[in-house]
């Protein structure tokens, strides 16, 4: 029996390995969120202002003072003042077409998140990253240049492309984390790796109001997003590996111990088992994950895309200040999850990885569906609660979002799950394990922890 080697540890290469996939996930978050705030910058908000008052026989009689941190005033019939905060953006785009634009990654993800298993278990899921985060980094870098010149439309368009590119990121990273980790890290590994997300919210809001608000102006928020995933991505390509197997620079007891723990070799001769796609649709704990990723994406989604436009259009904030308010639930939010990541090993996402663990391209990419639904969700479900951007509706919004999470948490306390499923034990697995009772290798108390521990067989993820 190989002895443990520390996951926390300055030799540890899956700590290497995980450490590069969160700020791999922070540079592909970062390049897709980072739009919401820069998108103040972007719009007009005076031009639209007196577009919509001269749609509703109101007239602006103010001009922007920008002096006064962008706000103008605006008198109606009655006397009561309008507030129009701008950051001096050159774009006239409406709320119906940002919103398309906003919607863009999550159609395009749409379409390749449920062929993406298909494409990990027959490439490396380091060269799929790999390519997924390149399509990321060519659309970002385009972009400042197809909004000023070809317009909403030309935007959205390459949103989709980005979202095509955005499909294969979470699979081909729960692939990677099912080569490398044990069961009993599992849910360190998937907080770390998720804090790419809170860390792309918390951090690089501050930074893309700095430069929106410097004489960079908000296209160099894009070509700086790009810059640094470019640098991640040659960084993984030199010393990233898809499986533990196949690194050379690492130390012989860890590799012992992941090979011993992690690996379940399958002889090459034998084929992969059938997925069961109709055990799994219909199994009441894999059903509590989907539930709960299509709200937490839904929830999630709204706050990082819409709260700058709250902030501005309720609150009144400068762009500095936006920029920070829209941070702090993202810091507290990364805060708690390391936490509760290391507190406890079930959660909903933990869930995916242990239920049949064999499966775990093809479980991350029906739930990454149901996920990309929660999101595409979003703007329809923005669109009909925010029609002014008052706020008594975007006090309704808060309140629907948190009867969400209520909702959502309650059904997976009664039908989640973290153990390893009846239909996903293979007969392997049974006539081994049973074999190792016999001699006396393992004790019967042990045989549940081994199951739960077996992972993705190599010759279906680890090419």
């Amino acid at each position: 029996m190989a002895k443990k080697f520390p996951l926390f540890h300055p030799f540890s290469r899956r700590l290497h390995i995980i450490l590069l996939c969160m700020i791999g996930f922070f540079c592909t978050t970062f390049m897709r969120i980072h739009f919401a705030l820069t998108m103040t910058c972007m719009v007009n908000s005076t031009a639209l202002a007196v577009k919509n008052e001269a749609n509703s026989n109101i007239t602006l009689i103010e001009e922007i003072d920008l002096m006064s941190n962008g706000k103008c005033g605006a008198t109606d019939e009655d006397g009561h003042q309008k507030i129009v905060v701008d950051y001096g953006g050159e774009l006239i785009w409406t709320s119906y077409e940002q919103n398309l634009i906003f919607s863009g990654t999550f159609w395009g993800a749409l379409v390749t998140v449920l062929p993406s298993m298909f494409f990990i278990e027959r490439f490396s899921p380091r060269h799929v990253l790999q390519i997924a985060v390149a399509v990321y980094i060519v659309i970002t870098v385009i972009t400042p240049f197809l909004a000023t010149h070809f317009g909403y439309f030309a935007v959205f368009i390459a949103r989709v492309g980005m979202g095509l590119g955005e499909g294969f990121i979470i699979p081909t990273n729960n692939a990677i984390i099912g080569n490398w980790f044990p069961s009993s890290e599992k849910s360190t590994a998937l907080s770390i790796f998720t804090l790419g997300n809170q860390i792309a919210s918390a951090g690089g809001s501050p930074v893309v109001a700095a430069i929106c608000a410097s004489e960079l102006g908000w296209a160099a928020t894009f070509y700086f997003a790009g810059i640094f995933a470019t640098i991640w991505s040659i960084i993984w390509f030199f010393t990233a590996s898809s499986h533990p197997s196949k690194v050379k620079m690492m130390t012989k007891k860890e590799k012992e111990y992941l090979l011993e723990n992690v690996v379940k070799k399958v002889h090459k001769s034998k084929k992969s088992p059938s997925v069961p796609y109709a055990k799994i649709l219909t199994s009441s704990a894999f059903l509590a994950q989907l539930q709960c990723q299509f709200f937490v994406n839904l929830i999630m989604t709204l706050f990082q895309i819409y709260l700058p436009a709250y902030f501005k259009e309720v609150l009144h904030l400068g762009v500095i200040a936006n920029g920070t308010f829209t941070s702090i639930p993202n810091i507290f939010n990364m805060i708690f999850k390391i936490v509760w990541g290391i507190g406890i090993d079930n959660g909903f996402y933990t869930s995916l990885l242990s239920l049949a663990p064999q499966y775990t391209a093809t479980m991350s990419a029906i739930s990454m569906f149901c996920a990309m639904i929660g999101r595409l969700s979003t703007p329809a479900f923005a669109s009909v609660l925010r029609k002014e951007g008052t706020a008594s509706e975007w006090q309704n919004i808060f309140i629907g979002l948190a009867l969400a999470h209520i909702i959502s948490g309650s059904i997976f306390l009664v039908f989640g799950s973290g153990d390893l499923q009846e239909w996903a034990k293979t007969e392997e697995q049974d006539t081994e394990l049973s074999e190792k009772i016999k001699d006396g290798v393992v004790e019967e108390e042990d045989v549940r922890i081994e199951r739960i521990a077996t992972l993705v067989k190599e010759d279906s993820l680890c090419l």
